[in-house]
């Protein structure tokens, strides 16, 4: 006689060997559980919004009844605009423009500083930082030496 069980260990008819069935959505989620959150949530919310309303919290905003001013083109520029915030190149593009202008004025008075040569490479260095983080070519900007040093200031003011 033959043995009905198969050798690799699963039982004739299992899931196994039919194959996994997914089931619906509906089945395996709780959709009243989450109906409910959803609504406490949206009632906390709408509590919240009449109670500042009736407190008089929208009374004195700035811009009331007047049109809205929408952004066009980059939302995240708009976005830092508002903010007052420069994005990190333009902020960096400032501080090498300040290191050029004093590394320039030591130049201009005592030539033979010993800390010119470090001051020279550690600009160097950040201005390729810069000209990886410029969103354009025509952004970036040349490395300085004590040839080109008044040229490039110039081009940086």
């Amino acid at each position: 006689m033959k043995d009905s069980r198969q050798t690799d260990g699963r039982q004739p008819g299992s899931n196994e060997e039919r194959g996994w069935i997914p089931l619906p959505r509906k089945v395996v989620v709780d959709t009243d559980a989450e109906l409910a959150a959803d609504r406490q949530l949206r009632h906390w919310l709408d509590e919240a919004f009449e109670a500042c309303r009736t407190a008089g919290g929208f009374d004195n905003l700035s811009g009331t009844g007047k049109p809205l001013q929408v952004p066009t083109g980059d939302p995240l520029a708009a976005l830092l605009k508002n903010a007052n915030a420069a994005p990190p190149w333009v902020t960096l593009r400032k501080d090498v423009r300040d290191r050029i202008a004093k590394l320039n004025r030591l130049l201009l008075q005592q030539p033979d500083h010993p800390d010119i040569d470090g001051l020279f490479t550690e600009i160097n260095d950040k201005i390729d930082t810069l000209n990886v983080q410029a969103p354009s070519l025509s952004l970036q900007r040349r490395r300085i030496t004590r040839d080109n040093i008044a040229e490039q200031l110039e081009k940086w003011l």
